[in-house]
């Protein structure tokens, strides 16, 4: 038989009579087994572990309206200020990211969002939010990252940032490789420059990020993941076609197509020209290696472009490439992440893939630009 509410509740207050000072303590000290050492976590959020223990319904209550596809939506769009832009990175419709945005702002009972003329900015609350929402998806992913040492399959997410370079000549091959191994993988690909990816990686935003030796890869482990060569880029028949190879200041009386502000090879050349006093004269810049290459063959300029951005398309194309003669036109890549030790399995399984032979933080001998990576499937704990 059960027993009656008012006996429950009478038995209930004089329990909590009896041990109210016991309980007071363990507010002061988290009960063994709560992480105080990850930010966001139970403890630090300000809840009131009494009235929680009381009434649990309370707590339920707390975290209604927070799923973790909203926030994670939220997060990229305070970071791109962009909806649209938010949604394809998400690979979903802007207006599924709008509902979801609008639901948030009902939940929090402000508005998280104000528009402008480029975007959005975020309000006040919003911060507050975004600031919150981090650490949960950061508290989240470690979590899976824990759990995948128990799974007997090897599945899971892996966010990869990468430059450009590799992107366009190595990655493909890599990425292919790769998947077939591991079907039940997904791999997060975003392109950007080298500054971005290691503050993406400095910020929990990547697990595994491919940039250039000239970025400062500050609190990150490194390994090396490939070198490439640098070529000038002319349309067949240029007047530079005939040379062995190509200096600096071969190139000044041509007009070239650069690249976007923030490149690292045109940092490169900014920065070889300032130090040798020679102006460059750039025509038009574009923002990707594919549309340099257009550009060079509609004869609009040459190019300085890693060579397996050009070579591929000698054969079938009205282009021809001649070796860049300056030291710094053999490049490296590096691969970086914030510790290994920590990484989930799968991902130190992706990065013995394509980085087997390099060591960590340090010099190793040169892999051939097509090297196949031997990706293996018993990378273990």
């Amino acid at each position: 038989m059960r027993p009656h509410n008012s006996q429950v509740t009478k038995a209930l207050g004089a329990d909590l009579d009896m041990k109210a000072r016991p309980i007071a303590k363990s507010v002061d000290a988290p009960p063994p087994g709560w992480r105080t050492d990850v930010p966001g976590v139970l403890p630090t959020c300000g809840l009131d572990a009494r009235k929680m223990a009381l009434n649990p319904q309370g707590l339920r209550n707390s975290i209604a309206g927070f799923d973790l596809t909203s926030l994670q939506l939220y997060t990229s769009v305070f970071e791109d200020r962009n909806i649209a832009r938010a949604a394809r990175r998400n690979h979903i419709a802007a207006s599924a990211v709008s509902r979801r945005i609008s639901e948030l702002e009902q939940r929090v009972g402000a508005a998280l969002f104000f528009r402008t003329r480029h975007g959005v900015d975020a309000s006040p609350a919003g911060r507050v939010l975004y600031r919150h929402a981090k650490r949960i998806l950061a508290n989240v992913e470690l979590m899976d990252a824990e759990l995948t040492r128990f799974s007997s399959v090897q599945r899971g997410r892996i966010r990869l940032w990468a430059h450009s370079s590799a992107v366009s000549q190595f990655l493909p091959e890599d990425l292919a490789l790769f998947v077939d191994r591991h079907p039940d993988v997904r791999v997060d690909l975003r392109e950007d420059n080298s500054e971005a990816i290691v503050r993406a990686l400095l910020d929990g935003d990547a697990d595994i990020g491919i940039f250039s030796e000239h970025a400062d890869p500050v609190r990150l482990e490194t390994r090396i993941y490939r070198r490439d060569t640098l070529v000038v880029a002319m349309r067949r028949g240029h007047r530079l076609s005939s040379l062995k190879s190509v200096g600096l200041e071969d190139i000044t009386s041509c007009e070239r197509v650069g690249l976007r502000e923030g490149n690292s090879i045109e940092k490169k050349l900014q920065a070889a020209s300032r130090a040798m006093k020679i102006p460059l004269s750039t025509r038009i810049e574009v923002s990707s290696f594919d549309a340099a290459r257009r550009m060079v063959e509609a004869g609009i300029g040459i190019a300085v472009l890693p060579e397996g951005a050009v070579a591929p398309f000698l054969s079938s194309n009205d282009l021809e490439m001649v070796p860049l003669r300056e030291e710094w036109a053999t490049r490296t890549l590096m691969m970086g992440f914030r510790d290994y030790a920590s990484l989930p399995v799968i991902a130190r399984s992706f990065v013995s893939c394509l980085s087997p032979d390099a060591g960590f933080g340090k010099p190793a001998a040169p892999l051939p630009p097509r090297a196949q990576p031997s990706c293996n499937r018993s990378e273990t704990l």
